[in-house]
């Protein structure tokens, strides 16, 4: 948030977590506030409203590229035993000492041995986001982030025709409609 700051004085920084997160949860919030308003429940509405957004892999790297905002998929492996892992690796974890170790280098091989992270980059096999993996200097992430608020328009992979945007929008006119006497369509 510094270092976009000092290019973008105006800019406005927000973190999304989930609604069932509460501040006491997470670690270091007090410092991450004076820099970044913490959101709990708007993850969607926040990369709607967003210019540009940071995530982590998941189906918010999907959305961000579907809703064609930009954006900049990071994966910190600084302490890859921290990642959380469902199935098996979840429970390497719970194995005392070398549990960590074994999980540790499972999420590294794992990692190596993949092309690319990010939903929509796995799904069209090229770059819609761009990865920033390994060590995640903050420095390298506002200079992506710069780079994407300089481009033009992206090309994104998800034509309007085939992946039709405004459902909300489309279901409350349908919702306004059938209250005003129109039949619903189905």
């Amino acid at each position: 948030a510094q270092s976009i700051r000092a290019s973008y004085e105006r800019a406005s920084f927000s973190i999304s977590f989930p609604a069932h997160y509460s501040v006491s949860m997470i670690e270091g919030i007090d410092v991450l506030k004076t820099h970044i308003k913490p959101q709990f429940g708007y993850t969607s509405r926040l990369i709607e409203e967003s210019d540009c957004s940071v995530a982590v892999p998941g189906s918010n790297n999907l959305e961000i590229a579907y809703r064609r905002k930009k954006g900049v998929v990071i994966l910190p492996l600084d302490r890859p035993e921290k990642l959380p892992l469902e199935g098996l690796g979840g429970w390497l974890e719970k194995i005392p000492f070398f549990g960590t170790i074994v999980k540790r280098n499972i999420v590294l091989r794992v990692e190596r041995s993949k092309r690319w992270i990010s939903l929509p980059n796995l799904l069209t096999d090229r770059e819609i986001l761009p990865e920033i993996r390994g060590k995640v200097d903050p420095k390298r992430v506002a200079k992506e982030l710069d780079r994407l608020l300089q481009c033009p328009e992206q090309d994104y992979p998800f034509p309007e025709p085939d992946y039709p945007t405004g459902a909300a929008q489309n279901l409350s006119d349908l919702v306004m409609k059938y209250f005003e006497g129109a039949p619903l369509p189905w």
